[in-house]
């Protein structure tokens, strides 16, 4: 009788923590503010200068998440997709995550929860932006910025300073 009442607890457990899960989502975030490079340079007694097709911004800072939308949507600047290309590509990859994540919140008899879950599929997300922000998102470089003595040798788009990259986080909302 004890083994009913310690099973019937742990699918309790399993069905409040699946239920937790119902209507919430995780949302991937870039919080922030990008200190564009006329900023920092000034800080270090450098002379400010512009550094982009984006110069009326050069002189304050922005949201990060502002400016991963601009690059998205080619607002200013070439389009550089990477959110899309991430999840497009990996749309395979994230619906196995998610699986993953429901299938051990239901084994884990209520030890895993809608948190849990979020993190599995949140921290998978987001280390595949990075890795998609560090292939190179076309189009290239041109070659005026390539020239620019401050920028990263290596010429990868978006990750000059890798404050988009670094700034790229997840949060669980519903739960």
């Amino acid at each position: 009788m004890a083994d009913v009442v310690a099973d019937i607890a742990d699918v309790v457990r399993t069905l409040a923590a699946i239920s937790q899960l119902r209507g919430s989502s995780v949302a991937i975030a870039a919080p922030g503010i990008h200190e564009p490079r006329s900023v920092s340079r000034a800080r270090s007694g450098k002379k400010p200068r512009a550094y982009s097709r984006l110069a009326s911004f050069s002189r304050r800072r922005v949201y990060i998440a502002d400016l991963i939308r601009w690059h998205e949507y080619g607002l200013g600047v070439p389009q550089r997709p990477f959110v899309r290309m991430t999840l497009q590509g990996k749309r395979g990859e994230i619906d196995r995550s998610i699986e993953t994540a429901i299938q051990r919140v239901i084994g884990s008899k209520g030890r895993w929860g809608g948190r849990d879950a979020h993190a599995l599929v949140g921290k998978m997300v987001v280390a595949e932006m990075r890795r998609t922000l560090m292939q190179r998102v076309p189009p290239g470089l041109s070659e005026a910025t390539k020239r620019d003595p401050d920028r990263d040798k290596r010429a990868i788009p978006l990750v000059d300073t890798g404050q988009i990259r670094d700034s790229l986080t997840y949060r669980s909302e519903g739960l």
